[in-house]
């Protein structure tokens, strides 16, 4: 419930104060200054929402960080157990940890957020964050920078597939495999159908863990349009069929090698990936930014907030 509302009423209000900010708009911009303004009453002392929510932003991310230490070093304590039970208990302790992760990037997002606000609306009232006065870009000129955006984030969407597919299979699959490798025993040369005792509880371990793998392909490709098309284009080319695929291996091949392999990943393909998504929400971001901005400054003979100033000298 707590990480709920901290969702709900931390970082919203701190990207929209920080939008405003950094909108170049006048009128947006002193709408979150007087927010950033108020004052709460904590007893007999005032602070502002900034240093208040970065206060709490700090303590949070604390806690989780030592929540996590502690998630982190009951699981590998656990890292030697076999037994059912032993494993459900790690697992446990392995969900928690992801978990007090979650908690601890979403605290330093916070205090970012607020952080960067509270400083920005400070610069703000001092005059010395002003948005500069402007000539209007032709808009057919505009438009092409929209258009470039546009482009960018939906070519973007191809390789961030294969990056979320990437990341679920290190949060999700990775840590299992080694724990199962590291108690695999004599079950190197063991079938799913042909298992018996404990040999049989880990090939089924190890079909968990495919099932998983799957769940994240899937998951990968239901969050992005493009790269879901993309990767059945893929599939189709290679004669690769995702359903059904579990069953099909763990008729053909042991337990072992599918272990070995269920979180395998072509790496230069994942580098090329990680370049492009880069260089693509780069680009569109840039393209953005030139769409927003409203043209060069003009010259008014104005002193600029936190430039020295000199008139100009007029020759006779």
């Amino acid at each position: 419930m707590l990480w709920f509302v901290f969702v709900c009423m931390v970082l919203p209000p701190g990207a929209l104060l920080l939008l405003c900010l950094t909108s170049g708009n006048s009128a947006a911009m002193a709408l979150a200054c007087r927010l950033l303004k108020v004052r709460m009453q904590i007893g007999k002392l005032e602070v502002s929402p900034g240093c208040f929510m970065c206060g709490l932003c700090s303590i949070l991310a604390f806690i989780s960080f030592a929540s996590l230490r502690k998630y982190e070093t009951q699981a590998t304590e656990g890292l030697g157990m076999l037994p059912s039970q032993a494993i459900t208990l790690q697992d446990r302790f392995l969900m928690r940890q992801r978990y007090q992760e979650r908690n601890l990037y979403m605290s330093l997002l916070g205090l970012m957020l607020w952080g960067t606000a509270w400083r920005l609306g400070a610069l703000r009232n001092r005059k010395q964050l002003v948005p500069a006065a402007s000539t209007v870009r032709h808009m057919g000129g505009k438009m092409m920078y929209l258009v470039v955006a546009i482009v960018a984030l939906l070519s973007a969407d191809i390789p961030l597939c294969r990056i979320n597919y990437n990341l679920q299979l290190m949060m999700f699959v990775t840590p299992g495999k080694d724990r199962l490798l590291a108690n695999m025993g004599p079950c190197e040369d063991a079938v799913l159908d042909q298992a018996s005792g404990h040999c049989q509880e880990f090939c089924w371990e190890v079909r968990k863990l495919s099932e998983e793998r799957a769940a994240a392909i899937a998951n990968a490709r239901r969050c992005h349009i493009l790269g879901r098309f993309a990767a059945q284009v893929f599939d189709d080319a290679r004669g690769v069929e995702q359903d059904g695929r579990v069953d099909d291996l763990f008729t053909k091949k042991p337990c072992a090698r599918i272990l070995r392999s269920v979180d395998k990943s072509n790496q230069i393909v994942n580098l090329f990936c990680f370049l492009f998504a880069g260089l693509a929400v780069t680009s569109a971001f840039a393209s953005m930014s030139a769409f927003l901005d409203t043209g060069d400054t003009e010259s008014t003979g104005a002193p600029v907030p936190g430039v020295p100033w000199k008139p100009e000298m007029k020759s006779d």
